[in-house]
């Protein structure tokens, strides 16, 4: 596609236009719309996932047929006659749902192909309170600009296909020293190394360190599926992990080596006091050992790239009561009136054109009706007069008949005159 040929203002945005020259023709692509459809937005139960979330679902519109009339006036405009059927949105190989805001749900921001080059997509919205989903859908459906305004959603896409690759993930204990929690804990407990951790703290270190390992490698974290990553935390956090214990096992000088990311706002007591907890299950580490190993983890996973990729903000689909339209300025809506005009000039003469020949047509009916109402009376009569006809010739035969009956004795009378008068003649 060469530069942009034209810029085209919808709906409270401009549309950028791209001519591509192929050998007998040219095609116009445009920039996605991506509007959302409010009469889409709905909150529902999923049945089917592990925790059945409460989704909001709701459908972006890409690409309209209105949208296309409005780029074919703007490139009349410069006096180029194209065809609607000429005008694409730009091919999308890839995308997603993204936002710019940390917000209390969790959105839909999964990669994904576009081979079919859809003109609507549906994203979800995912929560685990049923009052915050229907507060949501009444949010968004109510009053959408406001809705898209604090979740600042937008639509990512790339224009060119994705690259499978090969990503190593190994951590070491020099990146191991990188995550900046796993040397609060270090340095917080010298009994020989050995800490005990809470789960959420266990599972914030295996994240902390993978963390710090992609930091390290300059890995984009987004090119690791979620489940790769997943995979690796899990595999790690077992290799961290000496074993699990039971808070109530522990003396008081191991519990002495509790760590608790935030002790301000937790306060646990040692089991086997009074009011203590005891079905706390504790993680047991040992920071000493695992800064003795040179590697720690590795994991070579099959990664995803996306190229370049272009973000556009999502908006509101355009209603009737809008503070603003789709009605084009300046020469364009010149150029909308005539073309308005100069359609219903051909429309009333393809009118006057279809009446004209409905009317030839009906007089020809008419006129073959009436040939062939003349023709079948012909047929009548002709069948009439062929049995008139048949009558006499049956009447005449059977008049012949009867007087050869009642004159056969003056035929044989005849007949012997006639043999002897021959007979004479001949001898």
């Amino acid at each position: 596609m060469k530069q942009v040929e034209a810029s085209v203002e919808y709906n409270g945005r401009f549309l950028r236009v791209w001519k591509e020259e192929k050998q007998n023709y040219s095609r116009y692509f445009v920039t996605p719309l991506c509007e959302l459809i409010s009469s889409s937005i709905k909150c529902s139960q999923d049945d089917y996932s592990k925790d059945q979330d409460y989704t909001v679902s709701l459908s972006l519109r890409l690409w309209s047929h209105k949208a296309a009339e409005f780029v074919k006036l703007a490139i009349a405009q410069k006096g180029v006659n194209i065809s609607i059927d000429d005008i694409y949105p730009i091919p999308m190989q890839m995308y997603r749902l993204g936002t710019n805001k940390r917000l209390i749900f969790e959105i839909d921001n999964q990669w994904r192909l576009n081979q079919h080059q859809h003109k609507e997509v549906i994203f979800d919205l995912r929560t685990k309170n049923k009052d915050f989903c229907e507060k949501m859908t009444k949010d968004a459906r109510e009053d959408p600009r406001e809705f898209l305004d604090k979740t600042r959603l937008y639509l990512e896409f790339s224009m060119l296909a994705p690259k499978q690759t090969h990503i190593d993930v190994n951590i070491t204990k020099e990146k191991l020293q990188k995550s900046e929690f796993f040397n609060r804990i270090n340095k917080c407990h010298k009994n020989q190394g050995i800490v005990y951790l809470t789960t959420s703290d266990m599972n914030k270190l295996s994240n902390e360190i993978l963390n710090a390992t992609i930091a390290h490698d300059e890995i984009s974290s987004e090119n690791i599926p979620i489940e790769d990553k997943e995979n690796i935390i899990k595999s790690l956090t077992e290799i961290i992990e000496e074993q699990q214990v039971p808070a109530s096992n522990l003396s008081k000088e191991e519990w002495s080596s509790l760590f608790l990311h935030d002790q301000n706002s937790i306060r646990i007591t040692w089991p086997r006091q009074k009011f203590g907890p005891n079905r706390l299950v504790l993680h047991r580490v040992n920071t000493t050992c695992l800064l003795s190993r040179e590697e720690i983890l590795y994991k070579r996973i099959v990664a995803t790239i996306i190229p370049a990729t272009q973000q556009i903000e999502i908006q509101p689909e355009f209603l009737e009561n809008d503070t603003y339209s789709t009605k084009p300025n300046g020469e364009l809506q010149s150029t909308f009136r005539k073309e308005e005009e100069n359609f219903k000039t051909k429309l009333e003469l393809d009118y006057k054109l279809l009446t004209s020949k409905l009317t030839s047509l009906e007089e020809t009916m008419n006129q073959a009706m009436a040939n062939f109402h003349i023709k079948i009376s012909t047929l009548a009569i002709a069948q009439k007069d062929i049995q008139n006809d048949t009558d006499l010739l049956i009447t005449h035969i059977s008049n012949i008949q009867r007087y050869i009956i009642n004159n056969s004795n003056d035929l044989e009378t005849l007949k012997s005159t006639t043999s002897n008068i021959w007979n004479k003649f001949y001898w």
